[in-house]
């Protein structure tokens, strides 16, 4: 049994408490996110799943959709609250929230995580591959 709750409301997160954990972990560097962009990230946010201590979230995910499939985004745990289950339990309460809208689910995540996703029976589609372009602010 976990010591930690995993939240679902999105009234109860604020844009700023968001901000606060995308620093914590190192997503924020180049300053590109800011309280306006994270609180419409936030709206347009199909699903959230976070835990809490106190007033701070040290704990995230969400799920986006394109009305096709839904795509797990921005799990991510403080560094001090790692190793305790959180990031797994928040998947689980997304791919949850999934399983009854969507045909499957996706994940692009950093690397280093494959052994993570993989115990969620995820697999790597080898018909796929992720181009992207970076553009600086």
């Amino acid at each position: 049994m976990s010591d930690f709750t995993i939240e679902r409301d999105i009234d109860q997160i604020t844009a700023q408490q968001l901000l606060d954990l995308y620093g914590a972990v190192g997503w924020n560097e180049t300053g590109h996110r800011d309280v306006m962009n994270v609180q419409d990230a936030l709206k347009r946010s199909e699903s959230i799943a976070y835990v809490r201590d106190g007033d701070k979230i040290v704990a995230f995910g969400r799920i986006l959709t394109n009305g096709f499939y839904g795509y797990i985004h921005d799990v991510m745990t403080h560094p001090d609250y790692r190793r305790k289950g959180m990031a797994a339990e928040i998947i689980e309460a997304l791919m949850n929230f999934g399983r009854s809208r969507y045909p499957y689910v996706k994940v692009i995540s950093a690397g280093g995580y494959e052994d993570f996703y993989k115990k969620f029976d995820m697999g790597t589609p080898k018909t796929e591959t992720v181009f992207y372009k970076v553009f600086k602010k």
